[in-house]
């Protein structure tokens, strides 16, 4: 395939060198093979030499220096090793932390001991992370606080508590081992048919060659601030995460679940931002903020990825980010590396519904396939074929590598196939764009889904024959969402909605339908499979009705929070464009999902003027207008005391401590305190 058409980013053919580690030498270095096929930490320890004392990552609460960095995550290893036994050398180490700078030090700790590690989302329901751990067959688990042993029962393997604070003084930190680059590093979980969650074991080399491909593109350099938006266990937040690490850079972490859409705003306008990635959905909601442009002054490269751009989203990142930022978008997977990219020309106008995905990347061999084997047309729909040693080395089940699962090329031992299944069509130009998927996975907002999962979920609940799950123009979200065809055993009027909202909860978030329709029988078409068109024809004209229940509406309850209720209750409606929504309905049952809350969370604190911020744990604690309202009110006088800020020592002149519950955002009380005070956060679970 052309992959270097006008507009394709332009490979590293210069060299630099630095004469000291001062940042005004910082100049781009690009990455080599050696660099690629060395371990991760062996050139984590080399930028460290070069940088000590600059910020490598900075969550907001903590920050720390790439010597701080480097003694925490060798110290940790130096315990991860005592922890599994020597019997067990490729034990996978799991890493229970939230998205703060805590995850870094143990993911560059697990690499630096030659572990295997597994990220886990604490946000997942208790059996889908269950079942994580028993696929990955953890031999411990990195924790940062002792109360995990009850929120998370299942896990019986050793606990390693983060001792960020004892980690960081001088003196020795112990003797590692790094496994070698082309050995297993880190397995990601994502969506799996059977019902169960598939792990996708990824190597050093090729995280490596991501970062490095990201490297080489971009021009990244230790003066660079990369804001990270993605999951530390999403293969983004891997990349993002070492692309910032391996160069020197600073590594700024706003988790948007944490932080709200926000808190993110106010760590691009604080942080000066220069390279950020996002999913399309995500960028769109923070661009149209009003201090977007000025947030936003800094940045130098946008990155878009994870889901179809629309040319919309190109439009307003015209209007809102500087004319000198470039904007990149990029095409992968977590098996194989960025297959298709371009940086968009300023004077580029769209020719049709989605931007094209981009060229195909020079280092990577592509081809374009029929479904007979043979070349693609240009023009003509194709699959996509990756051929590579980049890509992930197989499935991780039952905890070990499952290592046929990809191929070997013939040609070249080294290297995998990996049949994509991902359906492109190229164009005259050059550029390839994604038509849709060869078998039913989904992506969407940046998350791989396979329908199989949701519908395994669905059909285990009591009184359902069938169950067919997929994505439909939403009218709440106004892009793709999942939507559940449901087929009772009796009849319709036997199955309630309620009961299917439960059955899913079992699988995380996202994964979530947002509409139901119970329905007779499931068209087929003459291959068997379910005919999606007819199933969306079935839903048109009535998916408001078949999403909600019958229910009353019910009014404000109080004449005393009549006022607030109706405030807060008029936000949602808007967003989840449903009149007859009440006090009592659950926001996320409603239809609502992460990007939803993160706008009702801002539009909330700007209507009621609140003395602190609304985060996305804040919803998820309080999801209706009533049980919001009502801890709102308790939190501002004070009778709630999980939920208000509650110093206890107020004759203390010099010291003080404070009680906050644990979704609870701090930074912005922190910077209220005078720097005189000394301040000890501790965070309270849910039931005290």
């Amino acid at each position: 395939m052309e992959s270097r058409p006008p507009g394709t980013p332009r490979p590293a053919a210069r060299s630099h060198s630095h004469e000291s580690g001062s940042l005004e030498n910082a100049a781009f270095e690009p990455y080599a093979d050696v660099d690629i096929h060395q371990p991760i930490f062996t050139r984590f320890e080399r930028i460290c030499a070069r940088y000590t004392d600059k910020i490598a990552v900075d969550d907001g609460n903590l920050r720390l220096t790439y010597l701080e960095l480097l003694r925490a995550a060798k110290r940790l290893a130096v315990r991860i090793n005592a922890a599994v036994p020597v019997a067990q050398p490729a034990g996978t180490v799991g890493i229970l932390l939230p998205n703060n700078a805590l995850f870094p030090v143990a993911a560059l700790a697990c690499l630096a001991a030659g572990r295997v590690y597994v990220p886990i989302d604490r946000d997942y329901p208790l059996e889908r992370n269950r079942q994580i751990a028993e696929e990955a067959g953890l031999a411990a688990v990195v924790c940062e606080i002792a109360r995990d042993n009850e929120t998370f029962p299942f896990l019986s393997v050793p606990r390693i508590d983060m001792d960020i604070a004892g980690s960081l003084g001088p003196g020795d930190t112990g003797t590692t081992t790094a496994a070698p680059a082309d050995e297993p590093a880190i397995v990601i979980y994502t969506s799996g048919s059977t019902g169960r969650p598939k792990g996708i074991c990824n190597h050093q080399s090729a995280i490596s060659q991501r970062v490095a491909h990201f490297t080489n593109t971009c021009e990244l350099s230790a003066r660079d601030r990369l804001l990270l938006l993605s999951s530390p266990g999403a293969i983004a937040g891997v990349r993002d995460t070492f692309a910032a690490l391996l160069n020197g850079a600073t590594l700024h972490i706003a988790d948007p679940h944490r932080l709200g859409i926000n808190g993110v705003l106010r760590a691009l306008l604080e942080q000066k931002i220069t390279v950020c990635y996002a999913v399309p959905a995500l960028a769109r909601e923070l661009l149209r903020l009003p201090e977007a442009m000025q947030a936003c002054a800094d940045m130098r490269i946008f990155r878009l990825g994870g889901d179809a751009v629309l040319p919309d989203g190109i439009a307003l990142c015209r209007a809102t980010l500087p004319r000198s930022c470039r904007i990149l978008i990029g095409y992968g997977s977590t098996e194989a590396p960025t297959l298709f990219q371009w940086f968009v020309p300023h004077d580029w106008q769209p020719a049709g519904a989605r931007v094209p995905s981009g060229y195909a990347a020079p280092d990577i061999d592509i081809a374009l396939q029929t479904e007979s084997g043979a070349a693609a047309a240009p023009g003509e729909i194709a699959e996509v074929v990756v051929t590579s040693r980049y890509i992930a080395l197989g499935l991780w089940q039952h905890g070990q590598l499952q290592a046929a699962t990809f191929p070997t090329d013939p040609a070249n031992p080294a290297a995998r196939i990996l049949h994509t299944g991902d359906l492109v069509r190229q164009r005259g130009d050059g550029l390839v764009e994604l038509t849709g998927r060869k078998d039913r996975q989904i992506k969407i907002k940046g998350y791989r889904i396979d329908p199989g999962d949701v519908e395994a979920a669905l059909r285990a609940c009591d009184g359902v024959a069938q169950a067919v799950v997929t994505s439909s123009l939403s009218l709440i979200h106004d892009n793709d969402a999942l939507v559940a065809y449901v087929v009772p055993r009796t009849s319709v009027a036997s199955l309630n909605i309620g009961h299917l909202r439960e059955a899913v909860k079992t699988l995380p978030r996202h994964m979530w339908p947002v509409h139901f329709h119970l329905i007779d029988a499931i068209p087929r078409l003459p291959s068997f499979k379910p005919d999606i068109a007819a199933l969306q024809r079935t839903a048109d004209g009535n998916m408001a009705t078949a999403n909600l229940e019958a229910r009353p509406v019910t009014a404000p309850l109080t004449e005393t929070e009549s006022e607030t209720e109706t405030a807060v209750l008029t936000i949602w409606r808007r967003l989840l464009k449903d009149e007859r929504l009440g006090v009592t309905d659950n926001f996320f049952e409603a239809g609502g999902d992460s990007l939803l809350a993160m706008k009702a969370a801002c539009e909330m604190e700007l209507e009621l003027q609140l003395g602190f911020a609304i985060n996305l744990e804040t919803l998820y604690h309080w999801p209706t207008v009533k049980t919001f309202v009502d801890n709102l009110a308790s939190s501002q006088s004070g009778e709630n005391k999980a939920a208000a800020i509650l110093p206890i020592n107020d004759r203390a002149a010099q010291a003080a401590l404070y009680f906050t519950h644990s979704g609870f955002d701090f930074a912005p009380l922190g910077k209220m305190l005078t720097r005189e005070l000394f301040i000890a956060f501790v965070t309270l679970s849910s039931d005290q």
